[in-house]
C-alpha cells in the first residue's frame, strides 16, 4: 500500500528485499548505540576505579604511574629541546646584540682617542725635527698653529695664532723644519697675518748653496713658485776680474744669506726647476699646504721693512 501510494509497483520480492534492508540497517544503529554506551559505561568505570586506587595508593597504580613517567618523561624532554633552543637562541642573540653595541662605542672612543693620538703625534714630530734643524737658528723660538691660508688671488698670506704669552712682533721669521716660509707682518690679538715668500710683495736675499752666488727672490702668488730677479756673484770684484763666475742651473738650492736682518742666513728656500731665456724659476722646499704648524723665530728685526 505505501509503496503503491508512491506511485512504486513492486512484486513481493522486491517487498521482502527492501524490508530485510530496513531491519538490518535498525539493527547496526542499535549495535553501534550499544557500544558506545558499553565502552561510556566502561570509561566511567575504568575512570572511577582509577581514582580508588589513587587514593588508596594502590602498588599497582604506582607501578603503573611509574612506568608511565619513565615512558613520557624522555618523550617530554625530546618534545621541549626545539623550545629550549629558541630560548638559548634567542638569549645568545641577545647578549651579542648588547655586545655588539657595547664594541661599538668603545670602538668609537678608541677611534677618538686615535685621532688625538695621532695630532700629539705629529705634534711631537714637529718639534722634533725642529730641534734638528740649523744651529744657527736664535735660542728663542716659539710654535704656534695655523689657522688658514686665505687664497684671494692677490696676495700670499696665512694666518697663525696668537696669543699674549707668544709676544709676536712684526716682520719676525716664521719657518718650518724645511726651510723658511714668511714674515709676520700684521699683529691681533688672538691671530697673526703672515706674509708667504711666494707673495708678489715679498723679497728674499738668497745665495747658491753649491757657488755662494747672491741672488734675490721675488713671488707671484702662486702657490710654491718663485722667480730670480736679481744675481749678483761675491767672486766678481775688481780685485779679481779673470774669475768667471759658475752659471746658475736647475736642480741648485737657494739658502738664506742673512741680508736684510729677516732671515737668519744658511736657511733653506727654494730649489732651481726651470731656466728659460735667462728667467730663472725655482720651487720652495716647504709646502704650506701640508703643515699644521709653524715655529716663529724670535729674533731682533729690523723695523722699516715693508
Amino acid at each position: 500500500m505505501l509503496l503503491s501510494f508512491f506511485g512504486l509497483k513492486a512484486t513481493g520480492l522486491r517487498r521482502s528485499h527492501i524490508f530485510f534492508v530496513f531491519m538490518a540497517r535498525t539493527f547496526k544503529r542499535s549495535v553501534v548505540a550499544i557500544n558506545k554506551f558499553f565502552f561510556t559505561i566502561l570509561f566511567v568505570a575504568m575512570s572511577a576505579y582509577c581514582l580508588h586506587l589513587s587514593s588508596i595508593q594502590h602498588p599497582i597504580f604506582s607501578s603503573l604511574e611509574s612506568m608511565l613517567m619513565d615512558i613520557t618523561t624522555p618523550a617530554i624532554h625530546i618534545l621541549s629541546q626545539p623550545i629550549e633552543w629558541t630560548k638559548e637562541y634567542v638569549r645568545n642573540n641577545e647578549s651579542l646584540r648588547q655586545e655588539i653595541n657595547t664594541l661599538k662605542e668603545e670602538n668609537k672612543k678608541l677611534l677618538d682617542w686615535q685621532v688625538l693620538a695621532q695630532k700629539k703625534e705629529r705634534e711631537n714630530q714637529y718639534l722634533k725635527e725642529m730641534l734638528n734643524t740649523d744651529p744657527n737658528l736664535p735660542n728663542s723660538i716659539v710654535t704656534t698653529k695655523i689657522l688658514g691660508i686665505p687664497n684671494d688671488g692677490y696676495r700670499s698670506t696665512m694666518l697663525v695664532a696668537n696669543s699674549n704669552s707668544l709676544e709676536l712682533e712684526k716682520n719676525q721669521a716664521v719657518v718650518c723644519p724645511d726651510g723658511i716660509i714668511g714674515r709676520i707682518i700684521n699683529i691681533g690679538m688672538t691671530t697673526a697675518r703672515v706674509m708667504l715668500i711666494t707673495d708678489v710683495s715679498s723679497r728674499v736675499p738668497v745665495r747658491v748653496e753649491s757657488t755662494g752666488e747672491q741672488a734675490i727672490l721675488s713671488g707671484h702668488n702662486n702657490s710654491r713658485e718663485l722667480t730670480v730677479i736679481h744675481t749678483d756673484s761675491p767672486s766678481s770684484s775688481d780685485s779679481q776680474p779673470s774669475v768667471k763666475k759658475e752659471p746658475i742651473k736647475v736642480g741648485d738650492r737657494f739658502l738664506t744669506s742673512g741680508y736684510g736682518g729677516i732671515y737668519p742666513p744658511g736657511l733653506p728656500v727654494a730649489v732651481v726647476t726651470n731656466i728659460q731665456n735667462e728667467t730663472i724659476t725655482a720651487t720652495t722646499i716647504a709646502d704650506v699646504t701640508r703643515l699644521e704648524y709653524v715655529t716663529i723665530l724670535k729674533n731682533a728685526v729690523p723695523e722699516d721693512v715693508e
